[in-house]
Formats: C-alpha cells, structure tokens, sequence
C-alpha cells in the first residue's frame, strides 16, 4: 500500500512543458506539453499528492527516514508500498507480509527476503497454486513463514502500517502482530492469468503463459510488442501487458509500444526492398 504524499519539484513538468504539441502519448491524440503536464498534476492531487515547488538541496538516505534538504525547508518520510521489486528496499530490516498463494506470491516472497527481517506469506487455500518448485523454494526458505488457510482481516495505523490481524479460516482463530513504534510491509500478490489462449500455439509461450518476446525488444511488458517466431512465422503484434516479464507497470507496458513499432517498421522497409 504506497501512501507517497508530497512531490518537491522546481517546477511542474520539464523538457515536455515547453513542447507546443504531442501526438504520441498513449491513449492522448493531441495535446500541448503544458496541457498534458497539468493532466498529470491535477490527477496526482485527485489521489491526495500535495507539491511544493522548491529545490532539492542535499539528500539524506540513512537510516529509515530518509530527509530532503529543500530551498523551503526540510522533508522526512517513509515510504510503505507493496511493489516488491520497486519498494522491497524500504523495508530493509523490517517484518514483511505477503498476502496470495500463486507464483507471484512465492517468487515475490523469496525476492522479499533480501531485504526483510523476515516474511510471512498468507494463503487463503490449503497451499501454493503454482509449481511445486515454485513453492518449494518459498516454503523451503528459512526466513518464511508460511501460513495456509489464513486471511487478512484487517491492518491498522496512523502515517505508518502498526497493526495486522489475520484468521485462521478452519478454527476461526485470529492473531495480531503489533510492530508497537515500528512498521511493517504488506505486498498483495492475489495473482493474474494472461488472456493468451487464443494464440497458443501460434506464438511461443512461458510456462506461465505470458509471451515470450524477440530479443531486440529491449523494454518490458508491452501493449503493443513485436516479436519474431523464426524464420517461417511472420511478425506479430500482441495487445495487453502479456510478454514474459516480472515488471506489470503502465509506463513499461506503454513505452514498450515504441521499439515495438520501429522493429515492425524496419521488417516492413525491408519486405518492399525484396524483389
């Protein structure tokens, strides 16, 4: 759960304030630099940011609080969010729970242990969904707990996460872990299929059945990627977050549709040089 409030910034935008228009924005057939800068800010406050327009001075990253020396004053926070791969590191140190019994909950347990004093994952069924190696590796891990049948009932605080309840769905048993002055991490998992059915078997899959991509597409997850199956298959383009990757954000999914079109393109260039 991100609770990211302030955003210190000189001023709102950047390089793309002073273009005049942009016509390659996802989902944006045309609009001005300034426009779609505003956009962005105006949605940030709708979710509660707050900006404060100064000057980053020096930073301090020490430590679990991490302070911003700024030209309007000093800033100190914490950050608690539940992207494993972009936030385990703020919970260096600290408990960590992990809620979900699929392959993202087990794989995303094992990767929490590098920064975690510990983590426990929470699966609602009676074990992992995934692949017993999968599983195996999170269940085998000495620093997890894994704890079936076993749901959130509620988590509880004030700036910071300080309370968890869980329930034990056969005996109805509840238990609270109180972090007291600490704080703790809770990363949801609960787990998604790729709707990739309809070209299985034309275009190579992972084992999860996320498509696997050419290796000239350098960006993850795509909406719009581009991959190449041999020499007797032609050129493909895949709609939805559904290549093989560990990384699931709008941004890559969006910024991946760029070499994904100039990959097609130069196959296109090159198929009306051929005689």
């Amino acid at each position: 759960m991100a609770f990211y409030k302030f955003s210190v910034t000189e001023h709102f935008g950047g390089q793309i304030t002073i273009t005049d228009r942009v016509v390659n924005y996802p989902g944006i057939a045309s609009i001005s630099g300034a426009a779609l800068t505003e956009n962005m800010r105006q949605q940030a406050e709708a979710f509660g940011a707050e900006f404060k327009i100064a000057e980053v001075t020096a930073l301090d990253m020490s430590g679990d609080i991490k302070t911003l020396h700024t030209t309007q004053g000093i800033l100190s926070c914490f950050g608690v969010a539940y992207c494993a791969t972009c936030d385990g590191e703020f919970f260096r140190g600290k408990q960590v729970f992990v809620v979900g019994g699929g392959y993202a909950a087990a794989e995303e347990s094992v990767f929490l242990t590098k920064y975690a004093s510990h983590v426990t994952c929470l699966v609602r069924g009676d074990d992992f969904s995934c692949a017993k190696a999968t599983a195996d590796e999170a269940r085998n891990h000495p620093d997890i707990t894994v704890r079936t049948h076993t749901v959130v009932e509620s988590i509880e605080g004030d700036t910071l996460l300080r309370r968890l309840t869980c329930r034990d769905t056969e005996t109805g048993e509840t238990k609270t872990y109180d972090a007291g002055e600490d704080t703790f991490g809770v990363f949801v998992f609960a787990g998604y299929e790729p709707a990739t059915e309809l070209i299985r078997g034309i275009a190579e899959l992972d084992p999860k059945g996320y498509v696997i991509t050419d290796a000239s597409m350098t960006l993850p997850s795509c909406w719009a990627s581009t991959m190449r199956q041999g020499r007797d298959r032609p050129w493909t383009n895949h709609c939805a977050s559904v290549c093989s990757t560990g990384i699931r954000l709008v941004i890559c999914a969006s910024s991946s549709a760029c070499p994904a079109r100039s990959v097609q393109s130069s196959s296109q260039r090159l198929s009306a040089l051929r005689p």
